[in-house]
């Protein structure tokens, strides 16, 4: 109304004055959120000085390991993220004990702050509900990509993760996330396609003298601790964790 008087958009508008104090009748009708900006106004000035944590929504498939959660932890300075697979949405304070850092009590004891969401307000957690976002984008489109049944979609999940902390962000400048958090600049010599085809040494130590060498297997992973690749045995459907693999390049690219 104020801008039809203003500048006279219509004929025959009786002159009046603009009431600006809070109608609770308008609010009823028409209120909204306030925007929570996209962009934090402040940043950490160090590692572990602020990590941002979520768990994405249950999956209604369950992964191949029986998972259905995904409770991720990003750190502020360096954006690097650490991903863990839950079956149960209880399994969060096990696995974020496991990050060194807890709840409540636990907290306290550490001398770690809280900052939790408002109900229904996932935005304020900005940072880590990006990332989820991203990261479920990358899950259906490499199970896409590369045909692989959707109850492999934890072990997606995990490669997105690594791939990602190996990465540039618009969050820092000329650098990887692996970088910024250790000081180190990160090697991918060792990176294969997802699901590439694999020959997996098997040691003398269990097989005899006419046995097979190796045994075809599709890469899922990589298991940082033990430095190795993580795949899958088609035939058996284990889980097989080996740094004595030999890829079929050709078919990678494929």
């Amino acid at each position: 109304m104020g801008t039809l008087q203003q500048k006279r958009l219509v004929r025959d508008l009786p002159p009046f004055s603009v009431d600006t104090t809070v109608c609770g009748d308008c609010l009823i009708g028409k209120q909204t959120r306030e925007v929570i900006p996209k962009v934090s106004k402040w940043r950490a000035s160090e590692v572990l000085e602020l990590i941002h944590s979520d768990i994405c929504s249950p999956i209604t498939l369950s992964s191949y390991t029986d998972k259905r959660y995904m409770l991720s932890f990003i750190d502020d300075y360096s954006r690097k993220a650490w991903l863990y697979l839950l079956s149960e949405k209880s399994q969060a304070l096990e696995k974020f004990k496991e990050f060194k850092n807890a709840f409540n009590n636990f907290c306290k004891e550490y001398g770690i702050k809280r900052q939790l969401t408002t109900r229904f307000t996932p935005q304020q957690n900005g940072v880590a509900e990006r990332k989820n976002q991203t990261v479920i984008g990358m899950i259906i489109t490499l199970i896409a990509s590369k045909n692989m049944p959707k109850m492999f979609w934890a072990e997606a999940a995990m490669w997105s993760f690594y791939v990602l902390n190996r990465s540039p962000s618009k969050a820092l400048t000329d650098t990887t996330l692996e970088e910024a958090w250790s000081g180190s600049k990160p090697t991918v010599e060792h990176f294969r396609v997802w699901r590439s085809l694999a020959h997996v040494h098997v040691p003398k130590e269990k097989r005899i003298k006419l046995d097979d060498r190796s045994f075809p297997c599709v890469l899922t992973g990589m298991n940082e601790e033990y430095k190795a690749y993580i795949l899958i045995d088609p035939k058996s459907m284990k889980v097989v964790v080996s740094k004595d693999v030999v890829f079929e390049e050709h078919k990678a690219r494929d």
